[in-house]
Formats: C-alpha cells, sequence, structure tokens
C-alpha cells in the first residue's frame, strides 16, 4: 500500500493575489490544478484522508491512492474550487487556521505584512524575521512600521484572502468535504515556547471540532519543513489527540510511517506525471 498526498495553497482563479504569495512560490494557475485533478482521476485512485490512513494498515488494499488536501483556509478553497470537486465527488481535506475558522478580528500576519508591501509600507523581510514570534511580538513590529489607520486598512485588506465562516461549515456538512487544524494563527510551531506551542495545536484542533463534531481531526504543520516539525512539536499533536500530522516533505507514505509524520507533495513544484509514475513503480 503506497498513499500519495498532495498539498496545494493558492490557486489563482482570477481573484487578486498578493506579490508575497507569489514569490513564496505557493501559486499555482486555476488551468494546472484542473489538469492535475483530471489526470489523477484517469489514472489513480482518489480517497480521503481518512480512508487513506485506515487503508495504509492493509496491505491487500489498491496501491494507487491519491489524497488532495488544501492548506491555509484561502477562499478559493471553498469557492470555485470545492464547487468542482462537489461536482465530481471528489474527497477533500482544507486544512483551515484556527483564527480563520472562529472570525477573529486580526487576520493572519504574513497576509497583513504582504497588505503593507503593497501598500508602499517599508516591512522587508518582516514575515519571515517574526514567523515563530507570539502574536503580542507580531502586532507590536506593525504598529512599529506604520500608522494605526493604515494598519487597520491592511487587516481589512487581508481578511478577503481567507474563507467565510458559513463557506466553511457548507463544505465540513458534505459528505466529500473534511476540515482540518493548521494551528490558530501559522506560526512556526518549533520556534514557540511550549505553553505557546500547546495552546495553537489544542485550540486549533477544538475550533476544528466545533464546526466538524468529528473527533478523528488531521493536524497539518505550518511550513512543515524539516525544520519546523521537531520532535517536541510532533509529540504536542500527538497527544493533543490528532488523527495525524502532515509534513511538507515530499515522499510516498507506506504502512510503516510515522503517523505523526505523514508526507504530502507541494504541487507548486511537483508534476501531477511524477507524482503517478511513482505510485505505479511502488
Amino acid at each position: 500500500m503506497r498513499v500519495a498526498i498532495l498539498n496545494y495553497h493558492r490557486i489563482d482563479v482570477g481573484q487578486r493575489i498578493l506579490h508575497l504569495h507569489r514569490r513564496a512560490e505557493i501559486v499555482v494557475s486555476l488551468e494546472r490544478f484542473l489538469y492535475d485533478l483530471s489526470t489523477a482521476i484517469r489514472k489513480v485512485r482518489i480517497v480521503s484522508l481518512r480512508e487513506a490512513l485506515g487503508a495504509l494498515s492493509l496491505t491487500s488494499r489498491p496501491s494507487r491512492s491519491l489524497v488532495l488536501t488544501f492548506d491555509d483556509g484561502f477562499n478559493e478553497h471553498f469557492g470555485m474550487i470545492a464547487d468542482r470537486l462537489l461536482d465530481l465527488r471528489i474527497p477533500a481535506t482544507m486544512f483551515v487556521p484556527g483564527d480563520v475558522l472562529l472570525g477573529r478580528p486580526v487576520p493572519r500576519f504574513i497576509e497583513v505584512v504582504g497588505e503593507l508591501e503593497g501598500m508602499g509600507v517599508a516591512v522587508g523581510g518582516l514575515a519571515r524575521q517574526l514567523r515563530g514570534r507570539s502574536r503580542s511580538e507580531r502586532d507590536s513590529a506593525l504598529r512599529h512600521s506604520c500608522s494605526d489607520a493604515t494598519l487597520a486598512a491592511a487587516r481589512e485588506r487581508a481578511w478577503e484572502h481567507f474563507a467565510r465562516q458559513e463557506d466553511v461549515d457548507a463544505f465540513a456538512r458534505t459528505d466529500v468535504g473534511e476540515i482540518g487544524a493548521h494551528s490558530m494563527g501559522h506560526p512556526d510551531l518549533a520556534l514557540l515556547e511550549r505553553d505557546d506551542l500547546e495552546l495553537e495545536v489544542l485550540d486549533s484542533i477544538r475550533a476544528v471540532h466545533e464546526i466538524s463534531l468529528a473527533d478523528d481531526i488531521p493536524f497539518a504543520y505550518p511550513f512543515g519543513g524539516v525544520g519546523s516539525v521537531t520532535r517536541e512539536v510532533a509529540s504536542v499533536v500527538a497527544e493533543s489527540g490528532a488523527s495525524c500530522g502532515l509534513t511538507s516533505d515530499p515522499g510516498l507514505n507506506s504502512p510503516s510511517i510515522d503517523r505523526f509524520g505523514l508526507r504530502r507533495f507541494d504541487m507548486c513544484k511537483t508534476a501531477i506525471e511524477s507524482v503517478i509514475d511513482m505510485l505505479h513503480e511502488a
């Protein structure tokens, strides 16, 4: 049994996308996504993350299985992309930060920085420099970078990138939609103090439970690379009651893999054909 998990962030469906997102190479075109989807439908079996987790323990199951995941709760995930998936009856898991799920008054730090940059404020590498800092430290840095009015305008514009609560609720109620936890504010968990780390993980799982009522909630690590998924971070996620932990390390998943170190292919950097070839050769 081998499972490939695909991961998407921003999908360009004609909406406004920050230059910061494009520079970070987390954007694929709608045409590219639809091509990936149609190719996968023709050549492999697309299953839910929940089914894949169960199947990994059963070696008699078909070996060519693929899972779709989407990170960060962007508005297009729950609009055009969700509509297409529902029309085709294709299961998918959307990993949404708790602040987006709860409609917190302060949107995600990264997008606020991107909006300030677009407004001509000199924010430099603020997003990367402060990704492991506390919420209060981030807020303080933002307040020192511009006027209160400019910051308020940037925060208001930043919310435009994220899904509305009612759209997330609607997707969670379908029989093909699953919501996963993705921390509260998307910090680099490996850089947090233990108390803050536990709050980011536990509060995000509670936020997902309030919407989905599910007990087996998956967790996707923010950033998700080797340096961001330390032993302590994985341990906190495992102890939280999450069903699994998904990284951004590429590769197939076999029955022997640690459920809190699941691998995913970043589809901004990976061709669907190469993933399918790996599944066929496994």
